[in-house]
């Protein structure tokens, strides 16, 4: 592969995981938050058992249900983003081994 090539490729790639990475964030904070709203909800539900509210009950753990699905669903999402950012840090090695070897100096993420 040519300089060029090698140059844009290492772009791409740095943005791609520049992407992968918020959204490996942004999934991490919505499933603590909907962690700490299943156990709000569960509280809520304790109370309703006390006093015997089906209706309640049943609208609460449907709730529950979901927000449950929701984190299921989080959780295979930032599994499969955490997959492809590995894959990306490889492919960021190996161009930067690349271009190395044709005198263009390797990005330097600490400094930023």
């Amino acid at each position: 592969m040519n300089k060029e090539s090698l140059l844009q490729l290492r772009r791409s790639v740095v943005m791609e995981m520049f992407l992968c990475k918020k959204k490996i964030e942004d999934n991490t904070d919505s499933i603590q938050d909907n962690k700490a709203e299943v156990e709000k909800l569960k509280a809520e539900k304790k109370l309703y058992v006390k006093k015997g509210n089906k209706v309640q009950i049943n609208r609460v753990s449907e709730n529950i249900d979901t927000f449950k699905v929701d984190i299921d669903t989080m959780i295979n999402e930032l599994s499969e983003k955490s997959k492809i950012y590995k894959e990306l840090e490889q492919k960021l090695q190996k161009a930067e081994k690349e271009l190395q070897a044709k005198g263009v100096e390797p990005i330097d993420f600490d400094s930023k």
